[in-house]
């Protein structure tokens, strides 16, 4: 039994093993879309711990909720609830960048939840 291993082993090298390499294989969905998205709408919450941030937005002319992670905390700075902002989300569905949109209202705004 050890001897027809060894002879299967020995065969396997000098054939060589076929390995596709990267180039060989198919793009993946994620390799073939690299767009970045934008969307504008008002911050309604704030889970800094989860980091999570539930934007507000009108998309053909019905209110939708999107509930958006965001891997750096630097995003969400200076932001706070009632904020109207600009939303930039990256291929893999995250807030990469999170501004306001226009002056700040004076007296409206909330305090950070």
């Amino acid at each position: 039994m050890k001897a027809i291993s060894m002879t299967m082993l020995g065969v396997l090298l000098l054939m060589g093993v076929n390995v596709p390499s990267r180039a060989d294989l198919p793009p993946t969905h994620q390799a073939t879309q690299a767009t970045v998205r934008m969307f504008n709408g008002t911050i309604d919450g704030i889970d800094s711990f989860q980091q999570l941030v539930i934007i507000q937005t009108r998309e053909e002319g019905q209110e939708i909720m999107r509930f958006l992670a965001f891997a750096d905390p630097e995003v969400m700075k200076d932001l706070a609830k009632g904020d109207r902002v600009v939303v930039e989300v990256d291929q893999h569905g995250l807030a990469k960048k999170i501004v306001r949109d226009g002056p700040e209202p004076k007296g409206l705004r909330n305090s950070k939840d």
